[in-house]
C-alpha cells in the first residue's frame, strides 16, 4: 500500500529502505518487478536497499551501487559488476549468489576470501574501495556520461518551461483542480462508510434506543411544564454531543495516514476537509432524525411541522459543531488518550455552564 501511494505521487526517484522486510521471496519479487516497470514506463529513477535478496530478485535491476562504511564501493551496470571487481583481483565462485558476493567481498574478511590466486591484496580497509572506485575508467565514463546528459536536456527544459501552459502544469502544487480533488476525495470517504457497516448500524440501533429512552421518560410533558422542556432538550444536546467522542480514535488513527498524503501534495487540506464532513452528512441526519422523531412526538411538543423542523435544526447545528471541536482535539492531541480527556473537560464544562445544572443564581 505504501509503494502505491508513493506511485502515485509525481516525484521523480522514488526510495525505498529495506522494503522485503516481513515479505516472502516471491512478494518480494513482483513488487521489484512491478516497480522496473513503473521506473521504464514512467522514466523514473527507483532506488531500493534490500538485504540478502534472492537471485530473481536481483535481477530485476539495472545498476548495482555497493556501499561500505559510508562510501562508494561501486555504482554502475548489474552486468558489468562482475568485471569490475575482477578488475581489483576478487572473483565469484560460480556456486555462490552474485548479490550475496557484493555484499561480502567489500568486507576486510571477504575480500580476503574472494581474492584471486596470485593478486596483491590492494585494500587495507573497506573504506579503501572506495577510493579504488573514484579511480577508475568507469567512475569518469559515468561521470562524463551524466554530465553530457545534462547538456543535453537543458534546453529541451527550458523551452518546456518557456510555454506558460507547460509551465503550469509542471510547477503547480496541485494538478488536479479542487473541484476534481473534492470529487475524488468525497468518493473515497462514501467509499469507507459504506464498508463501515457495523458501525453505521450501531449509530442507527444507538439513536433509536436512545430517542425511545429520553421519549418514555419526558412522556407527553404538560404544556406548561417548561422545566421538563429544558430538561428534554439537555438531555438530547447531551446525547448528540457524546455522541462525537466515538470518532475521536478514528480521527486520530487516520491522522498520519492523511499528513504524508498532504505533505506529498495528493490533495489539498481544503478538498479532504470539504469530502469527509460531507460524506458524514446523510449518516448524521439520519441518526438526528431517528432519534429526534422519537424525542418530539413522545414528549408532547408542539403538534406542528414547522416547530418540529426548528427542533431538528437545532440539534443538528449543536451535534455538528460538537463534532468539529472533537475533530479539532484529536488532530492536535499527540494520542487519542489525550484527546478523550480534554474532550471530556470540555462536556464537563459545558454542562457546568448551560444554566441547567447550576442556575445563574446559584
Amino acid at each position: 500500500l505504501t509503494t502505491g501511494e508513493v506511485i502515485a505521487t509525481r516525484c521523480p526517484v522514488l526510495l525505498g529502505d529495506e522494503i522485503s522486510t516481513g515479505l516472502d521471496s516471491t512478494t518480494t519479487f513482483d513488487i521489484c518487478s512491478a516497480l522496473r516497470t513503473v521506473a521504464r514506463t514512467l522514466n523514473r529513477t527507483v532506488v531500493i536497499s534490500l538485504l540478502q535478496p534472492t537471485p530473481e530478485t536481483y535481477g530485476t535491476f539495472d545498476e548495482v551501487l555497493v556501499m561500505v562504511e559510508g562510501t562508494i564501493a561501486y555504482h554502475g551496470p548489474r552486468a558489468e559488476v562482475l568485471e569490475y571487481f575482477e578488475g581489483l583481483g576478487f572473483a565469484c565462485p560460480k556456486d555462490k549468489d552474485e548479490a550475496e558476493f557484493l555484499q561480502e567481498v567489500v568486507l576486510m574478511q571477504g575480500a580476503r576470501k574472494y581474492l584471486l590466486p596470485g593478486q596483491p591484496l590492494r585494500v587495507q580497509t573497506s573504506a579503501d574501495f572506495g577510493e579504488l572506485w573514484r579511480r577508475s575508467p568507469l567512475f569518469h565514463r559515468r561521470m562524463q556520461e551524466d554530465q553530457r546528459i545534462l547538456r543535453q536536456a537543458a534546453p529541451a527544459v527550458d523551452r518546456v518551461l518557456s510555454v506558460p501552459y507547460l509551465n503550469s502544469r509542471l510547477t503547480r502544487q496541485h494538478q488536479c483542480s479542487l473541484w476534481q480533488e473534492i470529487r475524488l476525495n468525497l468518493a473515497r470517504e462514501v467509499k469507507m462508510v459504506k464498508r463501515n457497516t457495523a458501525a453505521t448500524r450501531g449509530r442507527l440501533g444507538m439513536a433509536v434506543v436512545m430517542g425511545f429512552v429520553v421519549g418514555t421518560l419526558f412522556w407527553q410533558i404538560p404544556s406548561q411544564d417548561y422545566s421538563g422542556k429544558y430538561s428534554v432538550l439537555f438531555f438530547s444536546l447531551m446525547f448528540l454531543s457524546v455522541s462525537g467522542l466515538r470518532t475521536i480514535p478514528a480521527v486520530v488513527k487516520t491522522r498520519a495516514v492523511i499528513s504524508r498524503q498532504v505533505h506529498c501534495d495528493y490533495y489539498s487540506p481544503l478538498s479532504y476537509t470539504i469530502a469527509s464532513n460531507v460524506a458524514g452528512l446523510p449518516l448524521a441526519l439520519v441518526e438526528l432524525v431517528i432519534f429526534a422523531t422519537f424525542v418530539y412526538w413522545m414528549c408532547g411538543f408542539a403538534p406542528y411541522f414547522k416547530q418540529y423542523i426548528i427542533f431538528m435544526i437545532i440539534l443538528f447545528s449543536s451535534k455538528q459543531a460538537m463534532s468539529g471541536t472533537f475533530n479539532l482535539i484529536a488532530v492536535m492531541s499527540p494520542h487519542d488518550a489525550m484527546a478523550n480527556s480534554l474532550a471530556s473537560v470540555l462536556i464537563l464544562v459545558l454542562i457546568l455552564m448551560c444554566g441547567f445544572m447550576l442556575a445563574k443564581d446559584d
